[in-house]
């Protein structure tokens, strides 16, 4: 994927390894929201019981398939749209 988002394009691209590469399902955290304990103490407080549901649900969950039909950037970021299969709004709603 990299090597074609590269191909197509001539901005300076910075390659990130395959294992960083991520995709969001359901964000647990809204990040843009002010609450009375830091974000990040949130997650140290509910972060490992967070981890052991969602690597139960997606013990549980078949490959999901994916169409990407668009690509986006940003100074940070790229980000390839596909659109959500049922399989993937079932595996958010577990979430």
């Amino acid at each position: 994927m990299q090597e074609r988002i590269e191909r197509n394009s001539d901005a300076p691209f910075l390659r990130v390894p395959l294992t960083s590469l991520h995709m969001t399902v359901a964000t647990l955290i809204d990040a843009a929201a002010q609450f009375a304990v830091p974000n990040h103490e949130i997650r140290k407080s509910t972060g490992d019981q967070w981890t052991e549901i969602v690597d139960q649900i997606a013990e549980k969950t078949l490959p999901i398939d994916l169409e990407f039909t668009e690509v986006e950037t940003s100074a940070a970021a790229v980000f390839v749209k596909a659109q959500e299969p049922p399989e993937l709004r079932k595996l958010r709603s577990a979430i």
